[in-house]
C-alpha cells in the first residue's frame, strides 16, 4: 500500500489548504504592486498615500492570517495519516510470529515506527506545503516579473538553470546517506534496548568493557553516517542561497543602471525587486524540501519493508468452530522445521489427549519440547492437519477463538509495565475479584502479593523487574487460569520455584482445572510425576512414553534423568 491510498481520504483538507495557500500567495504578490502605488503617490501627490499605506498594512495582516490558516489546514491531515499508519503498523506487528522479530530486532522496529514515521509525516505536512508554496510563488512571481521586464527576469533566473541540474544529483546523494544514517541509528537503538534490558547480567559477568566497546563501534557508525550526510547538506544549502543571490545581484546592478538612465521608473523597479525577494524564500527553502523528500522516501521504504513481511500465521477461514469445546488435543505424524532451516526440529510426533488428561513432556535441552508447545498453541505454524483441537486442525480455527481455547504460559515470562491486577486480567478484563483471588491462590502467588505495600495495585516495573523469577512465573500461571481455555500449556514455567511450591501448584491445578487438558513441559521430572502420560523427547523425537512408574522401570533416558535429578537434589 502506498501513500496515495492515505492521501485520497484527506483530499478535502489538502484541497482547502491549497486554496488558502494560493490566497496567501495572492496577498503576498499584491504587496509589491501596493509598494509601487505608494512610491508613485509620493512622487505625484503625497496627500493620497494614506489609503495605499492602509492597504499595505491590511494585505500584510491578511497574508499572516491566511498563512496560519493554510498551515493548520495542511498539517492536520498529515497528523491523521501518521495516526492511521502507526495504528496499521501496530496491528500488523501484533500478527507476526517469531521469525519477523528474528529479521527485525525490537529496537529496529521501534526506530522505524517512530523516527521513520515522523519523517513521512514531515513530508505530508511541511513537505507538501513547501512544494505548493514554491509552485504558487514561482508562477505568480515570475509572471509579475516578466510583465515588468522580461530582460531583467531572464538575468535573475539564469543561475537557476545551473541549480536545477545540481539538485537531482544532490538529492540522490542525500537519499543514500539518509538510509545509512537511519540504519545505523536503528542498529544502535536495538543494541541499547537489548543491553539495558540485560544490564544486571552484564555487570554480574563483568562484561561492561566489551559491551561498551561494541556500543562505541555502533556509536562511531552513526557519527560517520551523519558526518557524511552533513557534508552533502553543507553543499546543498549554500547552493540554494548563493546562486539565486548572484542572479539577484546582477539584476539589481543592471536594473539600477536602467533606473538611472530612465529606461524604467523607480516605482516599477522597486516592485520588481520586491517580487524577486518573494521568490527568494521558496528558493532557499527548496534545499530543505529536497532534504525532507529524500528522508521521507528512505523512511517510507523502511516502513514498507515491515508491511511487506506477511504474517506466517494467518487467521483460519473455517466457517464454524466446534459447538462443544471439550479440550481434546491430537497430534498426528507431526514433523516440523523452522523456516530457513533444513534440519527437522520435530519428527513423527503423535499424541492423543482426552479432555481433562495431563501430559508431561520432558527431555534434554534443545530436544524440541518448547517447539512442540508453540505448535500446540499455533504460535508457530504446524503442517496442516497435524495438530487438532476438538477434531479441527488449528489452522482452521479463527485465531481469536483458538487463543481462547488454548491458554499458554511461555518459558519467557512477559509482564506489562502496569499493576499486578491489570497484568493478571490481561485477556480477561471483566473477571471478578473472587475469581481473581481463586486463580492467584491456585498459582501460589496470593500470599506473596498481600505482603506488598500496595497489594494487587503494585506496579511491577518494566517486564516485571520488581518481582522475582518465581513470582513472575506464578503470576503468569494465574493469568493463564483466568484466561479460561479448555487446554493449558505450561512451557517450563516452574523452573524458578522450589520443588515444594511446584508440587502444591500442580496439585492445585489438578483439582482446580478438572476437565481441562493440561500439557506440562518441563526440564524437571518432579513436575510430571502425576501426569496421565509422559513423553520423553530427544533430538526432536519421542524416545519413550508412559506413566512415571513405567518409565522408571525401563532402562532409558527417563530413568537416567531421574537419577541425575535426585543426585543433584541430594
Amino acid at each position: 500500500m502506498n501513500l496515495i491510498h492515505y492521501l485520497k481520504d484527506e483530499w478535502r483538507a489538502y484541497t482547502l489548504g491549497g486554496v488558502l495557500l494560493l490566497m496567501t500567495t495572492g496577498a503576498a504578490l499584491s504587496i509589491p504592486w501596493t509598494l509601487k502605488q505608494i512610491i508613485l503617490s509620493l512622487e505625484i501627490d503625497p496627500t493620497t498615500v494614506g489609503p495605499w499605506v492602509l492597504l499595505l498594512v491590511g494585505l500584510a495582516v491578511l497574508r499572516g492570517l491566511l498563512r496560519v490558516a493554510s498551515r493548520v489546514t495542511l498539517f492536520d491531515p498529515a497528523r491523521r495519516v501518521e495516526y492511521k499508519i502507526r495504528g496499521r503498523l501496530f496491528a500488523h506487528m501484533m500478527r507476526q510470529s517469531r521469525s519477523f522479530f528474528g529479521h527485525h530486532p525490537i529496537g529496529d522496529v521501534m526506530s522505524r515506527a517512530t523516527q521513520d514515521l515522523n519523517q513521512v509525516r514531515l513530508l505530508l505536512g511541511p513537505g507538501i506545503l513547501g512544494v505548493l508554496n514554491t509552485i504558487f510563488s514561482y508562477i505568480g512571481g515570475l509572471t509579475a516579473c516578466l510583465l515588468i521586464s522580461w530582460k531583467l527576469t531572464l538575468l535573475a533566473i539564469l543561475p537557476y538553470v545551473l541549480l536545477v541540474g545540481l539538485l537531482g544529483k544532490v538529492a540522490r546523494m542525500l537519499m543514500v546517506r539518509f538510509r545509512r544514517s537511519m540504519e545505523a541509528n536503528a542498529d544502535l537503538t536495538a543494541y541499547l534496548q537489548g543491553t539495558i534490558s540485560g544490564v544486571s547480567l552484564i555487570r554480574a559477568h563483568g562484561e561492561e568493557g566489551p559491551v561498551t566497546e561494541r556500543f562505541q563501534l555502533r556509536n562511531r557508525e552513526i557519527f560517520d553516517a551523519n558526518w557524511s550526510l552533513a557534508k552533502v547538506r553543507a553543499i546543498l544549502f549554500p547552493l540554494m542561497i548563493v546562486l539565486p543571490s548572484i542572479g539577484a545581484m546582477v539584476t539589481l546592478l543592471v536594473g539600477g543602471r536602467a533606473v538611472v538612465q530612465e529606461e524604467i521608473d523607480l516605482a516599477t523597479f522597486v516592485a520588481f525587486a520586491a517580487y524577486l525577494y518573494l521568490l527568494a524564500q521558496p528558493t532557499i527553502s527548496m534545499g530543505w524540501i529536497i532534504a525532507i523528500f529524500a528522508r521521507a522516501r528512505t523512511s517510507w521504504k523502511r516502513l514498507q519493508e515491515l508491511f511487506d513481511f506477511e504474517p506466517q500465521i494467518q487467521n483460519g477461514e473455517q466457517a464454524s468452530i466446534p459447538e462443544e469445546r471439550r479440550g481434546r488435543l491430537q497430534v498426528k505424524e507431526l514433523s516440523f522445521a523452522y523456516p530457513g532451516d533444513e534440519r527437522l526440529a520435530l519428527e513423527q510426533i503423535n499424541i492423543d489427549l482426552e479432555p481433562g488428561q495431563i501430559l508431561g513432556v520432558v527431555g534434554r535441552v534443545a530436544s524440541g519440547k518448547s517447539t512442540l508447545g508453540r505448535l500446540l498453541s499455533r504460535l508457530e505454524e504446524p503442517p496442516h492437519g497435524t495438530v487438532l483441537v476438538d477434531g479441527l486442525p488449528v489452522a482452521d480455527w479463527p485465531l481469536e477463538a483458538l487463543r481462547r481455547q488454548v491458554s499458554v504460559v511461555p518459558q519467557e515470562i512477559f509482564l506489562l509495565t502496569d499493576t499486578l491486577a491489570n497484568n493478571l486480567r490481561m485477556g480477561a478484563p471483566d473477571v471478578d475479584d473472587e475469581t481473581l483471588l481463586y486463580a492467584t491462590k491456585t498459582a501460589e502467588i496470593h500470599d506473596d502479593i498481600i505482603t506488598f505495600s500496595r497489594g494487587y495495585d503494585t506496579e511491577v516495573g518494566e517486564r516485571g523487574v520488581t518481582l522475582s523469577g518465581g513470582q513472575r512465573q506464578r503470576t503468569a500461571i494465574a493469568r493463564a487460569l483466568l484466561h479460561g481455555g479448555k487446554i493449558l500449556v505450561l512451557d517450563d514455567c516452574l523452573s524458578a520455584v522450589d520443588i515444594h511450591t511446584e508440587r502444591r501448584i500442580l496439585s492445585h491445578l489438578r483439582s482446580a482445572r478438572e476437565g481441562i487438558t493440561t500439557v506440562v513441559i518441563s526440564t524437571r521430572l518432579s513436575a510430571v510425576v502425576e501426569a496421565d502420560e509422559i513423553i520423553v523427547m530427544d533430538e526432536g523425537r519421542i524416545v519413550q512414553r508412559g506413566r512415571h512408574e513405567d518409565l522408571l522401570s525401563e532402562d532409558g533416558l527417563y530413568r537416567r534423568m531421574w537419577r541425575r535429578e535426585k543426585e543433584e537434589a541430594a
